[in-house]
């Protein structure tokens, strides 16, 4: 029997066997006593094809009849005198599938949960009350965060016991969840009425104690200090030597870049802040960069990485990822000037349009891929075999292979991938075309024809893929941000035109009914509410374009869905992840630390920084959806990157107010500057700004008029990379 699951169920197996003369719970049968099972018609058939979202198009063919996590479900539930069995994953973890596979594959144990279970699959990433649940529970038996997270729960929405299984044990999985099943069934079977009792005071408990939690962590007192020393302490978790961050886990490292460039970029701080934080910055982009994390072949960035090593990815990629590294890099870029972050940034704008883009315009998640290191492993003489001699020759140089492979050892001890290599671009390409003595133009002409040859290879070996295409909200807001990062990063106007061009979409695609959608309309019966965090997203790609255009009509827009935000999701314990319309489960659950993107309370924060200055009434409203800084940020930097980031910037970046008449240099300018580091807002005519020119603000209050780029540019520090 698996120890984690006996720790959580032995106390609920022994006393339902103390109580076993309960009497069961649901309607009775006047005759026998017993309850009257009704088992609707549903609960015969899987319903996935019926749900929306990447994660339920794996699961159309299964043979377990996963059911819509909504309140029917869970009154067919209850008639059927059945637990639910809900199974919690996140779409960026594509591990999962190798995990239901194995457990399909075992008949008998389809047949159990079948008979014995409603089965709910649930997208922790759209339904994201549900991923957030998972790290208490996985911390109430003392175990990591790992995902999928099966939970067994009664029909009135309490956990009963639960079990994660990590990715890296599919090969476990069904022998681990034939012993919890059999556990979990034969309690349900001795006691319903106790398990039903016990979990609903069991849940109870868990509310009042993540409520606590929540009111234990203390707002910071002196947020600029400690936003400062949050982001040392954060610049000390890195090892220049072994080129790695302590307790970032594995997933790329969107939050760390985050504060480091805010650290390089913003005066004050102390200590060195600014060149430290410059240093790491540079050092972790070459890290980074040069790595397999972005792929050669389509262009794409990896969600994450399966060991302690950028060198070996874990192989999935999904398109918000690429669009929030994207305006990460392109922001990268214009404070340290480093070119690599800005070829790679337009890299993938290139490929998030080819393989996540619609044809309407919108962009979807993305398909979900089987878990297959081995298909995207190369050895030596598969180049060679694939490409002429030179050809093989050159791309093997360029990529950095070996003939005996070049993952660390420490990556594969077990040499399971011996011989294979990860492929990455660890130096420009004119170098290697020097190193061969051939001109760039002709080793680049050749190298993309030898892409193409392995791309198809690739794609041969990794099978037909179901594509994705309904539109998802966080997907689009996340590209409408990466569009405005690009103009602000390289002046060309087309991507300003796509951001403006996107948002529009969008506000049509995704808000209806007086609220945001998680997905776009797309054959399903209902539409699935989006969450908090998809509010803080619209937000935060509304003011991207905002300061892109100049545009200040947006602020009405930013006050709306910031109202409708503060309407569905504000209550006296904070600022919720799900509205009371769309909650199942009574858990207060809010999003203010870092679990696996950014926070919904701080990219609201980042918002109420960059407002702030404006004048507009939507500062006021979004200031009351922000999430303040924690005491606890300057201990575990990693769970607050994105309260740091928003508190640099609000004490210590300086806002530009644009005054009238600017010229169309001036102007370009100011659109130019790298957004969300640098404030910005229109003039009133009481600030008395002469036309033509701008005030930049400092922190203490002074001002300085500024009417040329090239001043304005040294004003705030800015390198002329930049322009």
């Amino acid at each position: 029997m698996d120890p984690i699951f006996i720790r959580r169920c032995l106390p609920i197996l022994i006393l339902a066997s103390a109580l076993g003369g309960m009497t069961s719970c649901g309607k009775k049968d006047s005759s026998s006593g017993k309850p009257v099972v009704v088992v609707d018609p549903a609960l015969s058939r899987n319903m996935s094809e019926t749900q929306v979202g990447g994660v339920h198009r794996t699961q159309d063919a299964s043979a377990i009849h996963w059911q819509p996590w909504n309140d029917d479900t869970l009154k067919h539930a209850k008639n059927a005198n059945r637990l639910v069995l809900v199974v919690t994953v996140m779409p960026q973890q594509s591990g999962f599938r190798e995990i239901l596979k194995r457990i399909e594959q075992d008949g008998n144990l389809v047949r159990a949960i079948n008979s014995n279970y409603v089965p709910i699959l649930v997208d922790g990433d759209a339904v994201r009350e549900i991923g957030l649940l998972a790290a208490p529970l996985c911390a109430e038996i003392k175990q990591p965060l790992d995902l999928p997270l099966f939970i067994w729960m009664t029909s009135e929405k309490n956990p009963v016991a639960w079990m994660p299984i990590p990715t890296g044990r599919a090969e476990d999985g069904t022998r681990i969840f034939n012993q919890s099943h059999e556990m979990v069934s034969r309690m349900w079977r001795d006691d319903p009425a106790y398990v039903l009792k016990n979990s609903r005071i069991d849940n109870e408990s868990r509310r009042i104690r993540i409520a606590e939690e929540a009111k234990n962590n203390k707002a910071s007192s002196q947020p600029a200090q400690d936003a400062a020393a949050g982001a040392r302490q954060l610049i000390s978790l890195y090892d220049p030597f072994s080129r790695t961050i302590d307790e970032t886990g594995g997933l790329f490292p969107a939050g760390v870049l985050d504060v480091i460039s805010a650290a390089a970029a913003l005066p004050g701080g102390g200590g060195g802040l600014r060149d430290k934080g410059m240093e790491m910055c540079g050092d972790l982009l070459e890290d980074l960069l040069t790595s397999a994390m972005f792929d050669p072949l389509e262009g794409g960035v990896f969600a994450g990485r399966i060991a302690h090593s950028w060198a070996l990815p874990g192989f999935t990629w999904n398109c918000p990822d690429q669009g929030r590294a994207a305006a990460l890099l392109f922001r990268a870029h214009q404070v340290t000037g480093d070119p690599m972050a800005l070829e790679r940034a337009l890299g993938l704008l290139k490929f998030s349009e080819n393989r996540f883009r619609n044809e309407d315009g919108l962009f979807a998640f993305g398909a979900i891929g089987q878990a297959q290191p081995g298909a995207w492993l190369w050895k030596t003489e598969e180049i060679q075999k694939a490409l002429p001699p030179e050809d093989a020759k050159w791309w093997i140089s360029a990529t950095g292979m070996k003939e005996l492979g070049n993952l660390p050892s420490e990556v594969d001890p077990s040499r399971r991938f011996f011989r294979r290599n990860s492929m990455s671009l660890p130096k420009p390409l004119r170098v290697v075309a020097a190193k061969f003595s051939v001109t760039p133009e002709e080793f680049e002409a050749r190298f993309e024809t030898s892409r193409k040859k392995l791309t198809e290879i690739r794609l041969t070996k990794l099978g037909p893929e179901a594509k994705e295409t309904i539109p998802h909200a966080v997907a689009n807001f996340r590209m409408i941000s990466a569009y405005a990062a690009a103009y602000a990063a390289t002046g060309d106007g087309v991507w300003r035109d796509k951001a403006t061009a996107l948002l529009e979409k969008s506000r049509k695609a995704f808000f209806s009914d007086g609220k945001l959608h998680a997905f776009g309309v797309g054959g399903v019966p209902e539409r699935l509410e989006a969450r908090a965090f998809t509010y803080a997203l619209a937000v935060q790609a509304a003011l991207d374009v905002a300061d892109v255009t100049s545009d200040d009509t947006l602020f009405t827009w930013v006050e709306e869905i910031g109202g409708i935000a503060e309407t569905l999701f504000k209550n006296s314990e904070g600022l919720m992840e799900v509205s009371n319309a769309a909650k199942l489960i009574d858990v207060p659950i809010t999003d203010r630390r870092r679990i696996f993107d950014d926070t919904t309370g701080g990219i609201f924060a980042v918002a109420d920084a960059r407002l702030a200055l404006s004048g507009h009434s939507a500062a006021d409203v979004i200031a009351r959806l922000a999430a303040p800084l924690s005491e606890d940020a300057v201990r575990n930097p990693i769970l607050y990157t994105d309260l740091i980031f928003a508190s640099l910037v609000k004490h210590r970046a300086r806002t530009v107010i644009r005054g009238a008449g600017l010229s169309p240099e001036m102007k370009d300018a100011v659109e130019r500057l790298p957004f969300q580091l640098v404030p910005r807002a229109g003039a009133k005519i009481s600030d008395g700004i002469p036309d033509g020119s701008v005030r930049v603000i400092s922190p203490d209050g002074s001002g300085k008029l500024i009417s040329n780029p090239s001043d304005l540019r040294k004003e705030l520090m800015l390198s002329d990379t930049t322009s």
